[in-house]
């Protein structure tokens, strides 16, 4: 399983459509996806104490796009990448982010 922090707002705006698409993937050509060890910190660098997130739990065998492991800002941890649109059928879970006051991610452990 991977994962995709996802706005409410974008994940709104396609409740008709067959897949999600966000806004960066319009710009950067994939879409930053996490395994699950890298959720929590991808989400306290880039979106702590957001309130307006959720998680999409991602079956990668669902998936019609092409999946890349790949770091391409230089550093040795790769992510994957999804050089493709979010067909819904591959979203099998989607959970409101929150965090507790230690800046952890609730309800991650009921993920495998």
């Amino acid at each position: 399983m991977i994962f995709h922090i996802a706005e409410k707002s974008a994940w709104e705006a396609c409740s008709d459509l067959g897949s999600y698409v966000p806004s960066e993937y319009l710009n950067e050509g994939f879409i930053h996806c996490s395994k699950l060890s890298q959720v929590e910190r991808t989400a306290n660098n880039y979106y702590q104490e957001r309130k307006d997130l959720l998680l999409l739990a991602i079956d990668p065998e669902k998936l019609q796009a092409a999946i890349r492991y790949e770091n391409l800002v230089g550093g040795k941890e790769i992510f994957p990448h999804v050089y493709g649109e979010l067909c819904k059928s591959a979203i099998i879970q989607v959970v409101n982010l929150k965090w507790n006051e230690q800046n952890e991610i609730l309800g991650l452990s009921g993920f495998n």
